[in-house]
């Protein structure tokens, strides 16, 4: 399995590096100590074209909460405005009725 690790702190990444290589299913095909690089990592990987995944992680940072989005939604005039939890919190789902 092609995996790329990350961690900010250079002596787990190096436990998480060598316990990879030793079980011998893994190969370690990118690496960095910071989460916000993970994206364009693979996206270089992947597409080759790692600028397009660089502003991702900026605009991931700086989205509003679940809450003000909601707000926003409800401001908008939208009522009945859910905001639904997928994946532990990582994505959610926003529900709204239009009088």
């Amino acid at each position: 399995m092609r995996v790329v690790i990350a961690d900010d702190h250079r002596l787990v990444l190096d436990g998480i590096k060598r316990a990879l290589e030793s079980d011998g299913g893994f190969e370690i095909v990118g690496e960095t100590q910071s989460g916000t690089q993970v994206l364009p990592l693979v996206g270089k990987m992947v597409s080759k074209h790692q600028s397009a995944y660089s502003y991702l992680p900026a605009s991931v940072g700086t989205f509003p909460s679940p809450h003000e989005f909601a707000a926003t939604i409800a401001a908008t005039g939208f009522s009945q405005v859910r905001a639904v939890p997928l994946t532990f919190g990582i994505v959610y789902l926003y529900i709204a009725e239009r009088q």
